[in-house]
This record gives structure tokens, sequence and C-alpha cells, in this order.
């Protein structure tokens, strides 16, 4: 009896552990077999520098890494995250931590971190482009100046989970700007310049983490401690790829979830399957550079020549070019240049002889690619056809090009402006006397003094009518050619859902979830 005790003993543990290895194996085949989500940027990120954090397309990768104090929502709009709220005190905005936001090792986001990024933008060694956020924090504009040191920012860790701004001067717009993708927390600043492999070690505090980060691609898997959204979202996986019909051919044979900008050309191919659009509040304009700046007839004939009604069909364009970019959301009158070929040509009779025997050349950025270059050579052509006026065209790699508008901006120039936070004031600042980035040197007082109230206003009906009132002094002077409403017309695969793009073209991945695992789970 021992013997077959003994021997009933062995066959069981035997059963046993063939029943633990075919149930390992069965986890990691379904492990294996979990989708991926995934997608690609025209270009590698350069960096993980937050003072660097630069282009569209590099917040696809870094706003799903890092989150801030608040973040724009695509139906909600401003909406706290790293915050439970902020609360302004005169020039002091007072902020409590939201205690559940946590960095990707399980320790709590401090006030602390935040006051170490901030002193890292406004540091002058840092360079940041970005640093406009923080002008009017206390004693900023002394740091960039060299008169005082980086700890001396108005920005103080009260304690562990409350956070003090304070302002030299109030800035109502503050709360709008801490949804930049810029100001993040940093718990270790990074020292690199370039990114590198080893910036998967970066500790972070939004829904994904770095498993892989190479010049080839980047890998995220979830950041089991973000509290918010899916949490059983499927890993991501993002290719770099050059050409955006590259990507497009990627997603025809299925090696790719999401295209985030479809070529206006093959729109036809894809309409009512896999498409979607997504409205963006940009600023995209064609402006006119010194060389026109004395002449307004020459202005006007090329802006009133153009047909803005068939452009919007050629690209399928949500809006009307011609009419301001920005949504109704923000202005409460919209004015729009008409298509009017004999005034046009009345108008351009009135132009000096000279300047009509002048080479003309409308410049823009390889950057944006075919997509740009179709609409531009639309632009030369109605000038020709409806003026007679021949009008080159010059497509250069983008740092050159924006070296050209700095320094030596062309007569014609097509320039595209993303909006840094989701208010009037961040399009219209762009003309600015005094910003780096007003290309076509516009200088009005009228226009001026309308951005200065802008700027402190805090009453919605008011702004929208100041934004309107700006928007109209640039469009009487003839000034720029806006785009007109924009939105990019996107490809999604049907195996996921809860993708998300806010009006500023951030993607939010933090509600992902795979419909393959859904419909098995429900199966089950």
């Amino acid at each position: 009896m021992a013997h077959i005790k003994t021997f009933s003993y062995k066959n069981l543990i035997v059963k046993i552990s063939l029943i633990v290895a075919i149930v390992l194996l069965t986890i990691t085949a379904l492990k294996a077999e979990e989708p991926v989500f995934k997608f690609f940027l025209t270009m590698s990120p350069q960096t993980l520098n937050p003072a660097h954090f630069y282009g569209t397309e590099t917040t696809y990768l870094v706003s799903n890494l890092f989150r801030g104090l608040y973040r724009v929502d695509s139906k909600r709009g401003i909406i706290p995250e790293g915050a439970e709220k902020c609360d302004w005190d005169g020039l002091k905005l007072k902020c409590t931590l939201n205690k559940n936001v946590k960095w990707s090792d399980g320790v709590a986001v401090k006030a602390q971190d935040y006051e170490r990024a901030f002193r890292h933008l406004i540091n002058p060694e840092s360079k940041s482009r970005e640093v406009a956020h923080l002008l009017k924090l206390k004693n900023a504009k002394k740091i960039l100046e060299g008169s005082l040191k980086p700890e001396a920012l108005g920005v103080i860790a009260q304690n562990d989970f409350n956070l003090i701004f304070e302002f030299d001067v109030k800035d109502p717009e503050f709360i709008a700007r801490l949804t930049s993708t810029v100001l993040v927390p940093w718990r270790v600043l990074p020292d690199i310049k370039k990114a590198t492999e080893k910036d998967i070690e970066i500790l972070v505090n939004g829904p994904y983490k770095l498993k892989v980060f190479n010049n080839k691609k980047a890998y995220l898997v979830k950041n089991e401690f973000y509290p918010f959204g899916n949490p059983s979202r499927p890993d991501v996986e993002i290719y770099y790829v050059e050409e955006s019909s590259t990507g497009q051919n990627l997603f025809d044979l299925g090696k790719i979830d999401l295209v985030h900008q479809l070529v206006t050309a093959f729109i036809p191919k894809y309409k009512d399957k896999d498409m979607f659009n997504v409205l963006f509040s940009r600023f995209d304009y064609i402006g006119f550079g010194p060389e026109l700046e004395g002449n307004i007839h020459f202005r006007k004939a090329l802006v009133m020549s153009v047909d803005y009604k068939e452009l919007k069909k050629l690209i399928y364009a949500s809006g009307m070019p011609g009419c301001p970019s920005l949504t109704d959301t923000y202005i409460d009158k919209r004015q729009c240049y008409v298509f009017d070929v004999k005034t046009a040509q009345k108008e351009l009779k009135k132009v000096p002889k000279e300047l009509l025997e002048k080479k003309l050349t409308i410049k823009f950025s390889r950057a944006s690619g075919e997509e740009l270059s179709r609409i531009i050579e639309w632009y030369q052509n109605q000038w020709k056809k409806n003026l007679g006026v021949n009008i080159q065209i010059e497509m250069i790699e983008q740092g050159m090009y924006l070296q050209d508008l700095k320094t030596n901006t062309p007569a014609l120039f097509r320039k595209g402006v993303v909006l840094d936070r989701p208010t009037c004031l961040s399009a219209l600042e762009t003309f600015q006397k005094d910003n780096v980035d007003n290309f076509i040197k516009f200088s009005n007082k009228n226009y001026e003094t309308i951005l200065k109230k802008l700027e402190f206003s805090e009453n919605e009906k008011e702004k929208k009518k100041l934004c309107s009132a700006g928007i109209k002094i640039l469009m009487d002077e003839y000034r720029i050619i806006p785009q007109g409403v924009l939105h990019y017309t996107m490809l999604k695969s049907d195996r996921f859902e809860g993708i998300e793009f806010n009006e500023l073209n951030q993607l939010n991945l933090s509600n992902l979830r795979s419909i393959q695992v859904k419909v098995e789970k429900k199966a089950q």
C-alpha cells in the first residue's frame, strides 16, 4: 500500500507540474497575442529635456509620458490632472496637488518636482523656446537677464502637496498655459542634450513609460501607477517614418493602426471607411513680407484674386480658406476675404511697374510635405491666371526656412501657427510688435491696445469681441491670408478605441483600449 501511495503522490506532482506548465505557456501565448497599438511620426524626438520639447509630433510621445497640473480635454476643455485645484489670491496662484498622481516607481509627485522643473526652464543656460509661459512670474525677467538665480523664481513648494506661484503682474491665462507639454514636473532632470537609449530609465508620471527608445522607434508600456483612464490600456509602438505616404502604405498593410494626417488626394479612397476628422485651433496663414509692406494695393490684389471656394473643395477643408483659422469658440464675428477678380485687377493697376517687374517668391518649409506643396502650386496658378502675376515657388529645409523668415523674410511665405494654449491671445500675439515670430513685421497701435486688453481680460464675451477686432485689423490691412478652420483627416484601425486628440493637436492615449480584448472578454 505504501508503494502505491508513493506512486500516486509522484504521479500527482507530475500532473500538477504539467498543468502549471500549460497554464504558463498559455499565459505567455496570450501575452504575445495581445494587440499593440502602432503609429508613426515623421521625425524622431531629439531630446526628452523639458526645456526643449518642440514640434507637434513630439508632443504625441511626450504628452503620454509626462502630465502637468492641467490638460486640455477634447470634450471638457481645460481640466485639472496633477492638481486638485488652483485658486487665485491677488498676485498668487495657490495649487493643491492630487496625491494620487505618482511617478512610474510609485512615489507621489510632489510640489518640489514642479519647483525643480520650472527653475530648469527659466535658467538662461536651458535656452528654452517656451520660456514665454513664465515671464509674468516673480523675478522671471531678472533671472533671464542674469541678475538673479533661478532659485528666485516665484514658484514655491510650500510643502509636499501645496504649490504657490507668485507673479509680478497677474496672468489670467496662466492656468491655460499650464496645459503646455513643457510645464511638467521632473524628479531628476536629464543632463542629456539629445535623445539616447538611456532615456528609458527616466521617471515619468503619464499613462505610459518607456521600454525601448532609440532613433528607430519608441515602445511604451503602461505606467501602472497612473491613476486615470483605462487601467488595461495596451502597449504602444511608435515608428519614425520620413514620408507620410509610407505611413499610409503601412496602414493599408495592417502594420500600423493610426495615420494622423491623411493626404487629401487619398480621401476619396477611404471615405466612409476608416476616416475621422479632428478640428484644431491654429492660425496658419500666408504672409506678406516687408518687400510688400509698402503697397496695400498689391497685397489686396493677391488676396482677392484667389477662389477660396475652389480651394476648399480641393483640400476637403472644414472651414473656408480666406477666413480666420480659429473656431467659433474664440470669436464673435467671422471676417472672410472674398474672391473678386474685377476688384483685384483694378487694385493691380495701382501697383508701380517696378514692383510688378520684380522677381517675387513664395517660400515654405519642406517639412510640410507634398500636401502643402500642392496648395502653394494652386495659389501660384490662381495669381497667374487671374492677375498675370508670376510668383516663383521655393520649398526649403525647415531650419533654413526658419532662418530666412528671421533674417531675410521673403515677399510671400506660408507659416503654420500651432497654439501653445487654448486662447485667442496665443494666436494673435504672433503678430505683436516685438514678437520674434512676427515675420510680417506688423506694427499697429490699435492692434497692440487690443492685445493688452485681451491679455488681462477675464470676461469670455469681451475676449471674443477683442479677438474678432484684432483679426479685423490684420485683415483690413491685407497683411495675411488666413487659411480657414483646419482639421486633419485621420485613419484608425478597427482594433482600438479611446484615441483622443484635443484642439491643440495633443494626443491622449490614457483611455486607449483594444476592441479585440474587449470582445474576447465578452465572449468568455
